[in-house]
């Protein structure tokens, strides 16, 4: 699912170049413990809503990392949420 970055705050994102409009696509998700344990209760259904938000989103930016994010593939850069 391709989508750009609007928040990009921490010297994490500065580090490895992941900026505000940086184009993106999301790749897969880490599920708050909640929602892992609720998992095996939704088998087979086509939908499932969430309790809490995903602990990461991994996007895989377009254009190159600044340099690699550890243990994960190529450009990609695992977002956590922000709370307002």
């Amino acid at each position: 699912m391709p989508f750009v970055v609007k928040y990009s705050g921490g010297p994490e994102y500065k580090k490895y170049g992941v900026h505000n409009g940086s184009r993106c696509r999301l790749k897969a998700w880490q599920l708050d413990e909640k929602d892992e344990a609720n998992l095996h209760l939704h088998d087979g259904e086509e939908f499932i809503f969430l309790e809490a938000m995903p602990k990461n989103l991994y996007i895989e930016l377009e254009k190159p990392l600044t340099e690699p994010y550890p243990n994960l593939p190529e450009n990609w850069f695992p977002m956590k949420p922000v709370e307002t």
